[in-house]
């Protein structure tokens, strides 16, 4: 133990998935940074599922229980609350990490003390076999990435400076969705800057459908509430005409995505859904009139055929 280091608070949020929070949690404990403090949120899974996973472990952890289903920025912030460290990393149960992810990030904070958040890159592992990295790239002023169109962010990929979150308040738990955008958006109204590493030092398999995305309703009611707590900022910052064209562009994509993704699983009432609000909204948009109906179309197809013939799994293009 290195007691010069800073101290690292790790939160790792989970719910009723105890196979994929013990790979997550065993990824946090084989990290090579000697000084951890780990803190397990459990949003309100069955009695006893996610505490025989802790039990195992060693060394123990600081188990902290929603009595009740609170969402996502709910369970980070109360595990931020629970923190003592000067950083802090937030995992979701079905992410993992390389063992030197949290080593290499302090090292890189401490040489730019200044930098609110430390970014990596991310592995995807499709359930096609194919595996792809994800470079999130922002490094400077955070408000320059978002304004210039180079923003992204992974969630499980991030080191906060700890003080940094708490100043802007921590995550909202009026969303459901778009919770680490937001973050990132609040940290970009302080004037503060981020860097990168660039290296995949976190591993995401794409399962299917996240859970989040399952209540479709509640990802398009989270949708609107982000765009509409953001518009004004986002007017100060691009103007009027700009913002119009950068609302049009991420609503389109997100609900677009979101059907898509519920015709995979044959969902045709809720993707034809999706399709109707982006019509509705922006009736002359293209991309929304003809473009993602074609892609759905196409996905729908593809669903039938792959739940008709033996296509061999790693030339499928995602599960049924």
């Amino acid at each position: 133990m290195k007691p010069n280091l800073p101290l690292v608070s790790v939160v790792v949020t989970t719910r009723n998935r105890p196979r994929l929070f013990a790979k997550a949690l065993k990824s946090v404990q084989t990290q090579t940074y000697p000084r951890l403090e780990i803190i397990v949120v459990d949003d309100a899974s069955r009695p006893g599922v996610q505490s025989q996973v802790i039990r195992s472990f060693n060394p123990p952890v600081k188990y902290l229980r929603n009595t009740r289903n609170r969402g996502l920025a709910y369970s980070r912030n109360l595990g931020l609350k629970h923190s003592r460290g000067k950083y802090a990393a937030f995992l979701d149960d079905d992410d993992t990490w390389e063992p030197q992810k949290i080593a290499l990030q302090v090292e890189l904070a401490r040489k730019s003390p200044n930098v609110a958040v430390i970014s990596c890159a991310q592995t995807v592992f499709k359930t096609s076999g194919q595996v792809y990295i994800n470079h999130p790239v922002v490094q400077g002023r955070i408000k320059e990435a978002i304004v210039s169109g180079r923003f992204g962010t992974v969630p499980s990929s991030n080191l906060f400076s700890r003080s940094a979150l708490i100043q802007v308040g921590g995550f909202d738990i009026r969303l459901t969705s778009h919770i680490d955008y937001d973050i990132w958006m609040k940290l970009a109204q302080l004037g503060l800057s981020a860097d990168y590493l660039d290296q995949p030092l976190v591993n995401t398999h794409d399962r299917g459908l996240p859970r989040m995305t399952a209540d479709y309703t509640s990802r398009l009611a989270a949708t609107d509430r982000y765009l509409s707590k953001w518009t004004p900022v986002w007017q100060s910052w691009i103007g009027v005409t700009a913002t119009r064209i950068y609302l049009r562009r991420y609503y389109t994509y997100v609900v677009g995505w979101l059907a898509e993704e519920q015709f995979k699983r044959g969902k045709i009432g809720k993707g034809m859904t999706c399709l109707a609000l982006i019509i509705r909204r922006y009736p002359t948009n293209i991309t929304g009139l003809f473009i993602i109906p074609a892609r759905c179309l196409a996905l729908f197809c593809l669903r039938w055929i792959y739940l008709t013939f033996p296509v061999p799994r790693r030339f499928r293009l995602f599960t049924v």
